[in-house]
């Protein structure tokens, strides 16, 4: 593909989607990057702290239109696409019609909120925009109490947010379906841990609490849950995503996410193409969708290397989420259990390090972002190790 000519199209501007369009302007290419929101990339952990009032909103905004027009980058704002033809090579949008050498998909994902009764009320919301932060926030001001479904990251995080912004004027509650917080990353022995830091700074956790429904006449008013029935007036879904396949649904295999082989290359329902990637969390790998800002990131480096002519394969990317519960610092990367298990607890500090045959597979810190940083490489790097120490002392 001629740099000089080559027009690379990219459905989508988040983390992915700006990485690879960098990537790829370096290179010389020709890039458009199409996007439904309003605004330039932002970084959805911003969304955090726009909640928490720790930065107003023009504070998240990462590139600004300058920082597009420096690098030859053509940004459309505020487009959604309405379809793709891969065998004319053109992408539809409400606004027109673009034509590509080749095509990145890089869509991200949408709050999944479950088909329950009550899921249209006014006052329930996810948080994955800047139009959702500003819409909590503005319920919130005259609220009472807050329910947030889903005991994951998200959740335990909006719930620090409000905490910190609202402090005793909201009651705040994290209903998860699950018997511990954040099952996906603590055993339950750090998931118990994480309950009582929870609970201090005065968030109730409701354990296998299933939500079903959400009662209410025009706003919701009651949260129905397998433990009982709850009042709250403003609900906030943090319970997964659902990648948004759209755009490729009717002419790429699509199960979880849109399926792409190691190259990032989309499967077609005949065969791969060959001028189409994708990236982010809108992609299923080997059965994987993960949903991260660091898979994203790893992703858009694969497949814009790819897209220039190279041949990168994409191995997969560790599981890591680094959480910062009210004033503590939650990490867990990688496994959560292993065969042999390396522990350390002082008054401030919880470390589990997961082993298989004396390499660092896994691990969970409770009180330390540095620990947690520890942690995260020794699982990237395969480290050996034989005691604790050698983690801490890294």
């Amino acid at each position: 593909m001629s740099m000089d000519s080559a027009h690379v199209v990219i459905l989508g501007g988040g983390a992915a989607g700006t990485v690879a369009a960098e990537r790829l302007g370096e290179k010389g290419f020709h890039v458009s990057i199409i996007t439904d929101e309003r605004y330039p990339y932002y970084s959805r952990s911003s969304l955090i702290d726009l909640i928490a009032g720790d930065v107003n909103e023009s504070e998240i905004i990462k590139h600004g239109e300058g920082w597009y027009e420096e690098r030859g980058i053509a940004l459309q704002v505020g487009e959604r696409v309405t379809g793709v033809n891969p065998f004319m090579k053109k992408v539809k949008t409400d606004a027109g019609e673009y034509e590509y050498d080749a095509l990145l998909v890089a869509t991200g994902a949408s709050p999944l909120i479950p088909q329950i009764p009550g899921r249209d009320l006014r006052g329930v919301f996810a948080l994955r925009h800047i139009e959702d932060a500003r819409a909590i926030l503005e319920r919130c001001d005259a609220a009472h109490r807050v329910a947030i479904v889903g005991g994951g990251p998200l959740g335990i995080e909006v719930a620090a947010a409000l905490t910190k912004r609202f402090g005793g004027a909201l009651e705040i509650s994290i209903h998860e379906r699950e018997g511990r917080l954040m099952p996906a990353y603590m055993d339950a022995e750090t998931a118990e841990h994480l309950r009582e830091i929870v609970e201090e700074a005065g968030v109730k956790v409701h354990l296998n609490s299933e939500v079903v429904g959400l009662n209410g006449t025009l706003q919701v008013s009651e949260v129905v849950a397998a433990g009982g029935r709850f009042h709250a007036d403003v609900v906030v879904f943090a319970a997964g995503i659902v990648p948004n396949v759209e755009p490729l649904s009717s002419c790429a295999m699509v199960r979880r996410g849109i399926v792409v082989d190691s190259a990032l290359r989309v499967e077609g329902t005949g065969g791969k193409y060959r001028d189409i990637w994708a990236a982010g969390d809108v992609v299923e790998w080997e059965g994987n969708v993960y949903g991260t800002a660091r898979a994203a990131v790893e992703q858009a480096e694969v497949a814009a290397e790819n897209i220039a002519g190279g041949s990168v394969k994409y191995h997969g990317t560790v599981r890591s989420h680094t959480v910062r519960c009210f004033d503590t610092y939650v990490t867990s990367v990688g496994r959560i259990s292993g065969e042999e298990t390396l522990k350390y607890r002082e008054e401030d500090l919880t470390v589990k390090v997961f082993l298989e045959k004396g390499v660092v597979v896994g691990g969970i810190v409770i009180g330390s972002k540095i620990v947690g940083v520890r942690v995260d490489e020794a699982v990237r790097k395969g480290l050996h190790v034989s005691a604790i120490e050698d983690i801490l002392n890294l």
